[in-house]
Order: C-alpha cells, then sequence, then structure tokens
C-alpha cells in the first residue's frame, strides 16, 4: 500500500472525508486552537492510513505500475541533471532558525522519537460480486435466480469475486450455505448451485415450487459487502396432453340419429378436443430474474368436419366399352370442409413479485374449404398404376379475438392454386408426387370489429382490406 497513489483528479468529497476520519483518530495533530498539522509525505504509515479513509468514502486509489515507477525515476534523474553543478539539493525538513543569531543555526537535541514497529496493514474489502456462468450478476437487492442447464456435474456455476486494498490481502475469505458449506480464504471462488427435481405428481404447480436458496458472503480485516442470495430453480419442462375421447363418442352415438345414409355417417368427424399443457422455468437474460413459462392450448380441431365430396364430370364414357373394365379414366371435382375452434395462452410467473404476466390470450374460430380438380387415371386396378394430375386450391375464413385487443378481426383468405402430380405403382412400392405453385395466396378480405359500437374522438377506423 505504501505505494499507492490517489487518482487525479482527486474527490473532494471523499478528501473532506478522509481528512475528518484522520485527524479523529490522530487528536495529537490537531492544535489547540483547531489548526490541523499536515501529514509528512514521508510517513509511510500516516499516509498509507489517509488513502485507505479516501478510498473507502468513494476516492480512486491505484498501485503504480513498474513502467510508471521506471518513469518517474528518469524524470527526477533529467530534473536532477538540469540544476546547476553547485545547487545543493534542500533537505526534506528544513531546521528553524534558533534564536535568530547571524552565527547560524544550533540544534539541540530535546527527545529521540520511538522507532516505530513494522506490522502488515489491515485488508479493506472495497466491493463484491456473484455472477453466473452466462455472465448474468446479482442486482442492487443482492439476489440472482438461476435456472442450471443441467442436474449433474455441481449444476449452475456461480462465480465469487472480490477487491480489496490493504497490506496483507490474504484475510479476505468467501463463505457459501447452501446444500454445503464452503469457506475459502481467497479474493476469488466458485461453487456449483443445482436445483430440486420437480415431482409429476405437482404437474401445472411447477411455478409454486421452492428454489433451492444458497448464500455467499465475503468478508476481511475491515469493511464487508453485502450477502448474496442465488435461487436455483429446476431446468424441466413438463408436458402434457388430454384428450376428450369420450365426449366425442357420445355425440357421434346422438349423430347416428341423424336421416343420413350409414356410410355417410361413418365419414363425419366431431369434436376432435385436445388440450396441451406445458411449464418450465427459464432465465431473464437481461436482468438476474428468473420467471416460469406456462403454455395452455386447445380447442376443438376439428369441431366438425364434412366428408369429402367427389363427382366425375368429364368423360363418363370416353373410352370403349371393352377397355373400361382395364383402364379407368375421368376428370373429378372434389370438395370438403372443416370448422375448428381453438384457444391459447401463454404466461410468465415471477416469483420475486408473485404475479403473473400474460403473452398471449387468444380465441380463434376458423372455417375452411378445399377444392379439387383432378384427370384420374389407373390401369387394372389402383394398386397397379394410379396416376392422377389435380389443380389444388382452399378458402379459409377466421375470426380471432386476443387478450387487450380492442376488437376482434376477420378475414378471408384464398390459399392460392397448385397443380399436384401422383403416381402409385406396385401397390405403392413406388410413390412419387410433384407439387407447383401456379399462384400464391392471398387475402381476399379484413376487417375489425371493434368491442364499443361508436368511434371515439381521436380514435383511428378500423382496418379494412
Amino acid at each position: 500500500m505504501s505505494d499507492a497513489r490517489a487518482t487525479h483528479p482527486m474527490s473532494g468529497a471523499a478528501t473532506d472525508g478522509a481528512n475528518n476520519d484522520f485527524y479523529a483518530a490522530h487528536p495529537e495533530m490537531v492544535t489547540p486552537d483547531g489548526h490541523r498539522k499536515p501529514i509528512d509525505p514521508h510517513n509511510k504509515k500516516l499516509r498509507d492510513q489517509w488513502l485507505l479513509a479516501y478510498a473507502k468514502h468513494g476516492g480512486k486509489v491505484r498501485n503504480p505500475t513498474p513502467a510508471m515507477k521506471a518513469a518517474h525515476v528518469r524524470q527526477a534523474g533529467k530534473e536532477a541533471k538540469a540544476m546547476p553543478p553547485n545547487a545543493v539539493a534542500p533537505p526534506s525538513v528544513m531546521p528553524c532558525s534558533g534564536n535568530g543569531s547571524a552565527g547560524g543555526t544550533h540544534l539541540k537535541t530535546v527527545a529521540s522519537a520511538p522507532r516505530q514497529e513494522k506490522f502488515a496493514e489491515d485488508c479493506l474489502l472495497v466491493d463484491a460480486a456473484c455472477a453466473c456462468e452466462h455472465g448474468r450478476v446479482a442486482g442492487e437487492n443482492g439476489v440472482l435466480y438461476v435456472v442450471p442447464e443441467q442436474h449433474a456435474f455441481g449444476g449452475d456455476e456461480i462465480k465469487c469475486i472480490s477487491s480489496s486494498m490493504g497490506g496483507c490481502h490474504h484475510h479476505i475469505r468467501w463463505t457459501v450455505d447452501g446444500a454445503d458449506t464452503l469457506s475459502v480464504h481467497a479474493p476469488k471462488t466458485s461453487f456449483g448451485a443445482s436445483a430440486v427435481m420437480p415431482s409429476m405428481i405437482g404437474f401445472m404447480g411447477l411455478h409454486k415450487i421452492d428454489p433451492r436458496v444458497y448464500r455467499a458472503n465475503a468478508t476481511a480485516c475491515r469493511g464487508g459487502a453485502p450477502s448474496f442470495e442465488i435461487r436455483a430453480y429446476p431446468p424441466e419442462k413438463l408436458e402434457a396432453q388430454f384428450n376428450f375421447k369420450k365426449l366425442r363418442e357420445a355425440i357421434k352415438k346422438g349423430f347416428e340419429l341423424a336421416p343420413i345414409d350409414e356410410e355417410e355417417k361413418n365419414k363425419f368427424e366431431f369434436l376432435e378436443i385436445q388440450i396441451s399443457c406445458a411449464e418450465q422455468w427459464k432465465e431473464d437474460k437481461k436482468s438476474p430474474r428468473a420467471y416460469c413459462e406456462c403454455e395452455i392450448a386447445g380447442g376443438a380441431l376439428p369441431l366438425i368436419k364434412t366428408p369429402e365430396l367427389s363427382f366425375q364430370i368429364y368423360p363418363p364414357n370416353l373410352l370403349p366399352e371393352k377397355l373400361r373394365d382395364y383402364i379407368k379414366f375421368g376428370v373429378f371435382v372434389s370438395i370438403g370442409g372443416e370448422i375448428s375452434f381453438s384457444v391459447a395462452w401463454i404466461g410468465k410467473y415471477w416469483p420475486d413479485t408473485s404475479k403473473w404476466q400474460h403473452d398471449k390470450v387468444e380465441a380463434k374460430l376458423e372455417a375452411e374449404v378445399e377444392l379439387e380438380l383432378a384427370v384420374k387415371a389407373s390401369l387394372l386396378s389402383k394398386d397397379v398404376l394410379d396416376f392422377e394430375i389435380a389443380g389444388k386450391t382452399s378458402f379459409t375464413g377466421e375470426a380471432k379475438a386476443a387478450y387487450g385487443e380492442p376488437a376482434v378481426e376477420a378475414e378471408v383468405k384464398w390459399g392460392g392454386l397448385e397443380a399436384v402430380i401422383t403416381i402409385h405403382i406396385a401397390w405403392r412400392i413406388f410413390e412419387h408426387q410433384t407439387t407447383y405453385p401456379i399462384l400464391k395466396e392471398r387475402t381476399l378480405w379484413k376487417h375489425e370489429y371493434p368491442f364499443h359500437g361508436e368511434k371515439k374522438e381521436g380514435e383511428e377506423s378500423p382496418k379494412e382490406e
């Protein structure tokens, strides 16, 4: 510490604080009339004490490097060479003029000061920090939320770093309490933060799980830093799906009473209700926080699906009658459609505030009609050789309402036009299909229906395309 120096420009507030602390600890250097005696720059002990107080009050102190010391020596040599040959450097402390006689100064030893004992200065802890292996550091409250990528090999590596000032530099100690207790005498150390594995019984309650908590604290001879708390959450992603098969069977049984051909009844599909859920803890990359992301999606996919209807329009009797048993040929039109309903919700649970953040809440009703014009041919049967050239298109109508949005969005889309060539040979041992996009899809109509009937002054009109 004896070589340390204050960085210029010096802080006025830190200088005043250091002076007050120093002279409060050394009242012998204050005269009865309140005058403070200056510090002898050659007294290393007093100078180091003042620098430690200056750093404590926020002043910046640096240790000169060997290159800086060499530069000072060279500068002193240049100044010495520039002095006149007969110049004599004055002593560091000038003697007083004695009794003012012209005969010169007569020095008299009054008392000898005791020789100071050499001892190591105490360490002063200046700063400390904890960071995860992704570089995120604890916040102002000293808390760092982590989600280890694995349970093995100690989990997430937490790095503990500290800086100090003083003479010994050996008394900095990091203490970590958690799954195990760790105590290390070093300015830097690290430890592994692992999380508790969740139970499948508590599904959809992953956001309520308690983290494994670690507490890290740095101490030194003097000074201290706030303790840090690392909260580790599990990395598992829990998922589940629910299919309401019994409800679908009950609706289908009731549909049997409808006056429709039995073969056609079996082609209808009803209420394919599915619900999927997922939960997973994730780190917030821009802060020391973490959150549990939850997602629920489901609906009737489809709510109802009509059977595909196909009609031969041309040519019904183009081939000779004798070849009709061997070669099938014709132009067909097919039409089919379905109606579906779906809902989706994505949210984040923040444990530090115990609040939910709704990222997506959406309900959607969709109807789709598919049209196909195809030229089909087969030899002997479809299992021997089946050839088809088809032009396909579709129309989709959609109505969507989202949480936080002031209107219901409705639109109609045309799915474009594409040509598909399909060949099946030898009981589909060989199969080839090529799709050629001809016209791209486009939106035919779009409109927004606000929840409030009349538009208020200053609001924009609903969008329509």
